[in-house]
Protein backbone atom coordinates (compact mmCIF):
# COMPACT_ATOMS: atom_id res chain seq x y z
CA UNK A 1 0.00 0.00 0.00
CA UNK A 2 1.00 3.73 0.29
CA UNK A 3 1.41 6.49 -2.91
CA UNK A 4 4.13 6.39 -4.81
CA UNK A 5 6.03 9.64 -5.80
CA UNK A 6 8.74 10.21 -8.80
CA UNK A 7 11.48 12.28 -7.05
CA UNK A 8 12.42 13.81 -10.12
CA UNK A 9 15.49 16.32 -8.68
CA UNK A 10 16.90 13.33 -6.50
CA UNK A 11 16.66 10.84 -9.48
CA UNK A 12 14.75 8.12 -7.37
CA UNK A 13 11.15 6.72 -6.78
CA UNK A 14 9.60 7.03 -3.19
CA UNK A 15 6.67 5.31 -1.85
CA UNK A 16 5.16 6.46 1.52
CA UNK A 17 2.50 4.17 3.19
CA UNK A 18 0.07 5.37 5.34
CA UNK A 19 1.46 6.81 8.72
CA UNK A 20 4.87 6.66 7.94
CA UNK A 21 7.35 9.55 8.89
CA UNK A 22 9.62 9.11 5.60
CA UNK A 23 9.40 7.65 2.00
CA UNK A 24 11.32 4.59 1.14
CA UNK A 25 13.11 4.40 -1.91
CA UNK A 26 11.94 1.99 -4.20
CA UNK A 27 14.03 2.62 -7.29
CA UNK A 28 16.85 4.47 -7.97
CA UNK A 29 18.42 6.68 -5.22
CA UNK A 30 21.52 6.02 -6.14
CA UNK A 31 22.50 9.14 -8.08
CA UNK A 32 21.86 10.51 -11.55
CA UNK A 33 23.06 8.36 -14.29
CA UNK A 34 22.02 5.59 -16.97
CA UNK A 35 23.07 2.02 -14.75
CA UNK A 36 20.73 -0.32 -14.42
CA UNK A 37 20.05 0.73 -11.00
CA UNK A 38 19.99 4.40 -11.90
CA UNK A 39 17.25 7.01 -12.77
CA UNK A 40 17.96 10.71 -14.45
CA UNK A 41 15.10 12.89 -13.42
CA UNK A 42 11.31 10.31 -13.49
CA UNK A 43 8.39 12.05 -14.39
CA UNK A 44 6.25 9.55 -13.80
CA UNK A 45 5.50 6.09 -12.15
CA UNK A 46 2.86 3.39 -12.35
CA UNK A 47 2.25 -0.54 -10.41
CA UNK A 48 1.78 -3.34 -12.57
CA UNK A 49 -0.73 -6.40 -11.34
CA UNK A 50 2.40 -7.68 -10.32
CA UNK A 51 3.35 -4.99 -7.89
CA UNK A 52 6.52 -4.08 -10.31
CA UNK A 53 6.94 -0.61 -11.30
CA UNK A 54 6.99 1.48 -14.55
CA UNK A 55 8.69 4.37 -14.21
CA UNK A 56 9.24 7.07 -16.93
CA UNK A 57 13.13 7.41 -16.44
CA UNK A 58 13.01 10.88 -19.01
CA UNK A 59 16.51 11.99 -18.94
CA UNK A 60 17.70 8.34 -20.41
CA UNK A 61 15.03 8.26 -22.76
CA UNK A 62 13.13 5.00 -21.75
CA UNK A 63 11.11 3.06 -19.49
CA UNK A 64 12.18 0.92 -16.78
CA UNK A 65 10.59 -1.97 -14.98
CA UNK A 66 11.44 -2.31 -10.97
CA UNK A 67 10.15 -5.56 -9.41
CA UNK A 68 9.86 -5.82 -5.83
CA UNK A 69 12.84 -6.47 -4.13
CA UNK A 70 15.22 -5.54 -6.58
CA UNK A 71 17.78 -3.50 -6.31
CA UNK A 72 18.26 -2.06 -10.58
CA UNK A 73 15.59 -2.30 -13.07
CA UNK A 74 15.56 -3.66 -16.73
CA UNK A 75 14.83 -1.77 -19.71
CA UNK A 76 11.54 -2.11 -21.40
CA UNK A 77 10.98 0.07 -24.23
CA UNK A 78 13.34 2.87 -25.29
CA UNK A 79 17.01 2.76 -23.81
CA UNK A 80 18.18 3.41 -27.41
CA UNK A 81 18.62 7.17 -27.34
CA UNK A 82 16.66 9.74 -27.59
CA UNK A 83 15.25 10.05 -31.14
CA UNK A 84 11.92 10.40 -33.25
CA UNK A 85 12.37 6.47 -34.41
CA UNK A 86 9.35 4.03 -32.84
CA UNK A 87 12.19 2.47 -31.00
CA UNK A 88 12.99 5.68 -29.17
CA UNK A 89 11.49 8.26 -26.98
CA UNK A 90 12.58 11.85 -26.10
CA UNK A 91 11.52 12.55 -22.73
CA UNK A 92 9.13 10.46 -21.69
CA UNK A 93 6.68 12.47 -19.50
CA UNK A 94 3.77 10.00 -18.08
CA UNK A 95 2.34 6.48 -18.42
CA UNK A 96 -0.94 4.94 -17.72
CA UNK A 97 -2.19 1.30 -18.60
CA UNK A 98 -4.81 0.82 -21.29
CA UNK A 99 -6.85 -2.42 -21.47
CA UNK A 100 -7.54 -3.87 -25.19
CA UNK A 101 -9.27 -6.74 -26.73
CA UNK A 102 -5.50 -9.03 -26.54
CA UNK A 103 -4.51 -7.70 -23.80
CA UNK A 104 -3.00 -4.71 -21.73
CA UNK A 105 -0.90 -1.58 -23.22
CA UNK A 106 1.32 1.36 -22.15
CA UNK A 107 0.43 4.41 -23.16
CA UNK A 108 3.74 6.98 -23.10
CA UNK A 109 3.71 10.46 -23.15
CA UNK A 110 6.64 10.80 -25.17
CA UNK A 111 6.68 14.68 -24.75
CA UNK A 112 9.92 15.33 -26.67
CA UNK A 113 8.29 14.46 -29.96
CA UNK A 114 4.53 15.31 -29.46
CA UNK A 115 3.12 12.44 -29.37
CA UNK A 116 1.32 9.51 -26.90
CA UNK A 117 2.86 5.92 -28.52
CA UNK A 118 0.56 2.55 -27.50
CA UNK A 119 3.10 -0.45 -26.57
CA UNK A 120 2.06 -4.10 -25.67
CA UNK A 121 3.88 -4.90 -22.61
CA UNK A 122 5.22 -8.04 -21.97
CA UNK A 123 3.76 -9.51 -18.39
CA UNK A 124 6.52 -9.15 -15.48
CA UNK A 125 7.86 -12.25 -14.07
CA UNK A 126 5.98 -13.54 -10.90
CA UNK A 127 8.55 -11.74 -8.21
CA UNK A 128 11.86 -12.10 -9.42
CA UNK A 129 14.22 -9.37 -8.91
CA UNK A 130 16.11 -8.22 -11.44
CA UNK A 131 19.72 -10.00 -11.61
CA UNK A 132 21.75 -7.13 -10.70
CA UNK A 133 21.75 -6.75 -7.17
CA UNK A 134 18.43 -8.67 -6.14
CA UNK A 135 17.66 -8.50 -2.41
CA UNK A 136 20.27 -6.73 -1.11
CA UNK A 137 20.43 -5.38 2.36
CA UNK A 138 18.33 -1.86 3.03
CA UNK A 139 20.47 0.93 2.71
CA UNK A 140 20.12 4.66 4.18
CA UNK A 141 19.58 6.95 1.25
CA UNK A 142 20.36 10.68 2.94
CA UNK A 143 18.85 13.53 0.66
CA UNK A 144 18.01 17.23 2.26
CA UNK A 145 18.43 16.00 5.47
CA UNK A 146 15.76 13.17 5.34
CA UNK A 147 16.16 9.76 5.48
CA UNK A 148 14.56 7.26 3.77
CA UNK A 149 15.70 3.15 3.28
CA UNK A 150 15.29 1.01 0.17
CA UNK A 151 12.61 -1.48 0.47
Amino acid sequence: GGILIADSGNHRILRWRPGAQEGEVVAGGTGRGDRLDQLSYPRSVVMERSGAILVADTFNHRIMRWQRGATCGEIVFGGRGHGCRLDQLNRPAALAFKMEPGGEKLLIADSGNHRVLRVPLRPAPASTPSPCRASAPPQAARRRGRSSSRR
